[in-house]
């Protein structure tokens, strides 16, 4: 069993890979002088890169969870979000008020991802320069792992499984 941890600190990690679904802690704006669709572009834009580094994207979202610093922002918060959703696959989503961590804190969202089956039957994970890799589990002297981020060299994944 393979569970990878990203951008750890001493208190969590930013996202978490087991059995190819990656769970990601809350994502809160860098910037919280900015409102509600500020915010929310921050930390959609930072879902991005965060689906990126692990291989996946939009489409494979399984679930979203949003709190709202105040819910009388959800149209504002939805314009973004919807904008920014695949919307030939909408994940699952609750929204809801909540007291946040801190008071310039408008909104964090967490969410739960699939990351797509790796071709030609590969099914492990590695990780590669802090980025997730994928192969057989099995290598041959000298052989590079070059599938870095869920783009595939498939002649050489051939060479290497």
């Amino acid at each position: 069993m393979t569970i990878q941890h990203f951008e750890k600190t001493e208190r969590l990690s930013r996202v978490v890979v087991h059995a190819n679904v990656a769970y990601f802690s809350g994502l809160t704006a860098a910037c919280r002088n900015q409102d509600v669709v500020g915010q929310t572009q921050q930390i959609l834009a930072k879902a991005d890169a965060l689906l990126e580094q692990i291989g996946s994207s939009r489409a494979q979202l399984l679930s979203a969870t949003i709190w709202l610093r105040d819910i009388k922002d959800f149209d504002l918060m939805n314009n973004a979000w919807t904008s920014w959703i695949d919307r030939d696959a909408p994940p699952a989503r609750a929204t809801v008020q909540a007291v946040l961590g801190l008071p310039d804190i408008l909104i964090e969202i967490q969410f739960t991802a699939a990351i797509p089956a790796c071709p030609l039957g590969l099914t492990r994970f590695l990780t590669y320069r802090g980025r997730v890799c994928f192969g057989t589990g099995r290598r041959r002297a000298g052989a590079s792992v070059e599938a870095v981020a869920g783009r595939y060299s498939v002649d050489r994944l051939r060479q290497i499984g």
